[in-house]
């Protein structure tokens, strides 16, 4: 993605249709706005009714248009991640290079035969995630041996695939509404450009905005398992906008502010009204704000009952993406469940904004030095100026590889 570009994704998932709009400037992605609508022609992540979903999604683009004021054109395209299916595969390929020293032409050689790999009727590839390359002494590296000797080389990789049938409905709902696509990703990447990174990291990225918590997970550039984890924050408001007979939005205001703004938000709402079982209690703004904050710990704590057995290595790192509201404390109450002492190595907020007078979207990361089972800190990070900063040492591995991904041709 270019310095400075305006950018548009488009999910249809869970549902709903999500567009976000925002911008990347100086490596981060600042998030102008985000526009949901349900849909009745989506099924989880299938489509169900693609007529419908066509309609829809053209009433998102034009209130887009009107309230951001931009023309938009073009889509990052979010793949259905759950439809994916994920297998390892390896390749040879002969080094044509003189004095039989690998080029980046040969690598993209070998990167063309992955491409053309045999894949289960009615599917379709979609991503080719290199792992590793073995030269003809049987060294296996985890970087492009680029400039080594080798008459040929094997390559060790991901495949992902969709099946043919989802992606040529996503092609059809894409020209229905006068659009491109000038990218593709998986779930959350779009936000964080470092999911293949090339630091020595694992990385969780955690997706916490929808009705389903999601977990990508992620080992130098090799993307390992998706994981379903549970009800998301949006099936919390719509679980306490029902039980406590409120609107959505007001449900939306009380769970995405933190504690202490909770309750003080909370009193403009007077006393709720519960009905369960045919049984009528009243809660207090206290009361209720107290409930909604068990509910959201509960949620981060079977998101750490799933994972702590993934991960981690020494350094690892936690994405996590969701309301920014909220996730702004989330890596202090990460610290405090994962229950090991850590020390932040580096910390950035991005893409957080305001509608309504409440954050809606934003993503956190977090990178860790893992210091051993030793207890734990709950370290209170309320600003980037309150971060303890550990830069330490990072091994680059392939530095000089970019992942491969289908242009708006090929989609």
């Amino acid at each position: 993605m270019n310095r400075n570009q305006i950018f548009t994704t488009l999910e249809l998932i869970d549902g709903q249709i999500r567009l976000t709009v925002g911008e990347f400037f100086n490596s981060n992605f600042y998030i102008y706005d985000v526009f949901t609508s349900s849909s009745k022609g989506l099924a989880g992540e299938q489509i169900v009714d693609e007529k419908e979903v066509i309609d829809t999604l053209n009433s998102l683009l034009a209130l887009a248009r009107r309230k951001i004021e931009i023309d938009i054109n073009s889509v990052s395209l979010c793949l259905p991640s759950y439809s994916i299916t994920i297998s390892e595969r390896t390749a040879t390929s002969p080094v044509n290079g003189k004095n039989s020293l690998i080029t980046q032409t040969d690598i993209d050689n070998a990167i063309r035969i992955a491409y053309k790999s045999r894949v289960e009727e009615g599917q379709e590839i979609i991503e080719v995630i290199p792992i590793d390359f073995t030269v003809d002494n049987d060294e296996t590296h985890n970087f492009v041996p680029l400039g080594y000797r080798s008459s040929t080389f094997k390559i060790r990789y991901n495949l992902l695939t969709l099946p043919k049938e989802l992606i040529n409905t996503y092609k059809r709902i894409i020209k229905a509404c006068n659009l491109k696509v000038e990218y593709q990703f998986l779930d959350t990447i779009c936000l964080y450009e470092g999911a293949f990174s090339e630091d020595d990291l694992d990385i969780a990225v955690l997706d916490l905005s929808r009705f389903t918590t999601r977990l990508n997970i992620y080992r130098k550039g090799r993307l390992l398992k998706y994981i379903s984890l549970g009800e998301g924050i949006e099936s919390i408001i719509k679980e306490v906008a029902t039980t406590y007979n409120m609107e959505l939005a007001q449900a939306r205001e009380l769970v995405l502010v933190n504690g202490n703004a909770r309750s003080e938000l909370a009193s403009d709402y007077s006393i709720y009204k519960s009905e369960i079982n045919g049984r009528v209690s009243y809660l207090s703004e206290r009361e209720l704000s107290k409930i909604i904050e068990a509910k959201l710990n509960a949620l981060l704590e079977q998101v750490l009952s799933e994972t702590n057995n993934l991960l981690f290595k020494d350094k690892f790192e936690v994405v996590i993406c969701g309301y920014g509201s909220e996730i702004k404390n989330l890596d202090a109450k990460f610290y405090q469940l994962a229950k090991v002492e850590t020390s932040v190595a580096k910390s950035n907020v991005l893409g957080i904004t305001k509608a309504n007078n409440i954050q809606t979207y934003g993503l956190i990361k977090l990178t860790y030095n893992n210091l051993g089972q030793k207890g734990y800190k709950n370290l209170q990070i309320e600003n980037e100026n309150d971060i303890i900063t550990n830069e330490g040492n990072k091994e680059k591995e392939f530095s000089n590889f970019d992942t491969l991904t289908l242009n708006e041709d090929d989609l």
